[in-house]
């Protein structure tokens, strides 16, 4: 996985590239899914992974193909007790794969998802 930078303003988007291989014997299909990890902060509520877009792919035996996300400011956005979008500043690990991005998904057979931490200021 590949961020188009590792800092960013609030309000600029940020380009999202993952490979992803077939490594089986058969044609598949996949949900490439792409979470965010907000640091947890003093007073603010933040999701443990929020899902923010997803593609779906199909690939033949042994193929592989380069799926491209779209981080835009609204979705690096959280949104506070009144309700609203708030820009905060930070680290935000960004999280590529094939399920949740969790412990959980792991001991069920996922694979590990590839992660980046991105900055914003």
């Amino acid at each position: 996985m590949k961020l188009s930078t590792t800092k960013t303003a609030k309000n600029k988007p940020v380009e999202v590239t993952a490979t992803v291989t077939n490594a089986g014997s058969m044609a598949a299909d996949d949900v490439v899914q792409l979470y965010l990890t907000h640091p947890p902060k003093a007073g603010t509520q933040v999701p443990l992974y929020a899902l923010k877009s997803f593609k779906r792919v199909n690939l033949a035996p042994g193929a592989s193909t380069t799926v491209k996300f779209t981080l835009t400011p609204e979705q690096l956005a959280l949104v506070n007790a009144q309700g609203q979008h708030v820009q905060p500043n930070g680290p935000v690990t960004v999280w590529v794969g094939g399920s949740l991005p969790s412990a959980r998904s792991l001991a069920l057979g996922a694979a590990k998802p590839a992660s980046a931490v991105l900055m914003v200021k």
